[in-house]
């Protein structure tokens, strides 16, 4: 049974501030009654998937082969962080009914991804290398550990920065280390806010200064107004070990990871079907769970 992904609303709303700028088609798609699904957002939601199942990809196939509002999907798809499944799943169910144009612009992005991926895995194991020589325990959250672990390809995730757990007795000293890597917090304080800073929030937000790439650094896996029965002091004694790409790290245990992925989805207002994903996919992979 394929996991489900949620529903977009039937006018599939972009959060982030570069809004497509293209306006809906007029007459045929936008004449859905109330409550129904636009065809680019039911083929979004379709293609939200690492496997279609064979139902699907037939509906897949009838989709697109419909007048869609191609820029509107593609940029929608950019929005929601699921452009690398979009792609993927086109070219498994129905790559010669896809506009050449419109699957050529999805392969330049599935690439430029990819390459995006892995430099954030770079620079997530330097990092990481970094902080294990400073005797500082640290693990990775989200981005690519979970492209690797739940996603199966490192490529098939859109992953924006890099999220860190550490200690956080560790965590001046950290974000010490970090800023000797050219990172720099994106808010700074004095040393009195520090101090508050520390138990009343979560995590530090960093960015390099070629702005390359940001990373959070976290000391908890929640906000502290947060009334969810997960023991912060307990997660470093349940860590597993988890290949990434050829490198062995340390991972929350799946139970934790999807107490984390609901957390952060509810905090964020589940405004990305991507964060949607991840706990569909998780559930797909390891269906297991305690």
């Amino acid at each position: 049974m394929e996991p489900m992904h949620g529903c977009l609303p039937c006018k599939p709303s972009i959060i982030a501030k570069e809004a497509p700028s293209t306006p809906r088609p007029a007459g045929g798609s936008t004449t859905a009654a109330a409550g129904s699904l636009h065809p680019e957002a039911e083929l979004l939601l379709c293609c939200t998937r690492t496997h279609v199942a064979p139902h699907t990809a037939t509906r897949v196939t009838t989709l697109v082969r419909a007048d869609l509002d191609w820029a509107y999907v593609v940029e929608t798809a950019l929005q929601y962080r699921t452009m690398p499944l979009l792609h993927s799943s086109l070219r498994a169910t129905c790559p010669a009914a896809v506009p050449q144009p419109i699957l050529e612009q999805l392969q330049e992005y599935f690439y430029a991804n990819t390459a995006q991926n892995r430099f954030l895995i770079g620079e997530l194991l330097k990092l990481l290398q970094l902080l294990e020589n400073h005797a500082i325990a640290a693990i990775p959250l989200k981005g690519p550990i979970l492209a690797a672990s739940v996603y199966g390809h490192i490529a098939l995730r859109q992953c924006g920065d890099l999220d860190i757990l550490a200690p956080q007795r560790h965590v001046p000293q950290a974000k010490e280390l970090l800023i000797g890597e050219e990172y720099r917090p994106m808010r700074q304080f004095s040393h009195a806010q520090e101090a508050a800073h520390l138990p009343s929030f979560h995590a530090y937000s960093l960015r390099r200064e070629d702005a390359s790439v940001a990373v959070d650094l976290h000391w908890t896996v929640m906000p502290s107004d947060f009334a969810v029965p997960l023991d912060p002091k307990g997660l470093w004694e349940r860590l597993e070990p988890i290949d990434l790409v050829g490198t062995t790290v340390l991972s929350l245990p799946l139970e934790d990871v999807l107490l984390f992925l609901c957390i952060h989805g509810f905090k964020h207002g589940w405004e990305r079907l991507g964060w949607i994903c991840d706990v569909a996919e998780l559930f797909r992979v390891h269906q297991r769970m305690d």
